[in-house]
């Protein structure tokens, strides 16, 4: 089995929690945007890897501007947006992971393929 989809470019993992005095807590830049990954996975009719499956996820990014970024840094929110969306059941099941930082885009954006891997 395999899955494709476009997403909209993740926010840095550097933008994702904040703290308080009661606290850490998730930001909104972050929640929006495990729900814009929720919603491009049910319109996208994705199917769902099981619990025991073990996967391989590549990713094509196409940043919106030329600032320098970390590539493995886009990669958390989007592994767990992926997971909250039921694309597959834990990140753990997660045994490869692939990726590329493309040239600037128009709109940032990435592509997420995820197959799974054979039973040894």
């Amino acid at each position: 089995m395999e899955v494709s989809i476009i997403l909209p470019w993740p926010p840095s993992v550097n933008s994702l929690w904040r703290s308080s005095s009661k606290g850490w807590y998730m930001t909104k830049k972050a929640k929006e945007y495990k729900e814009l990954v929720r919603y491009a996975v049910y319109k996208a009719k994705s199917p769902k890897f099981g619990d025991g499956e073990q996967i391989a996820v590549g990713v094509v990014a196409y940043p919106p501007d030329n600032r320098k970024r970390d590539l493995d840094n886009i990669f958390k929110i989007l592994g767990d947006s992926l997971q909250d969306a039921g694309v597959y059941q834990n990140d753990c099941q997660i045994k490869k992971i692939y990726m590329e930082m493309k040239p600037k885009a128009d709109v940032g954006a990435v592509h997420v393929k995820i197959w799974s891997l054979p039973s040894l």
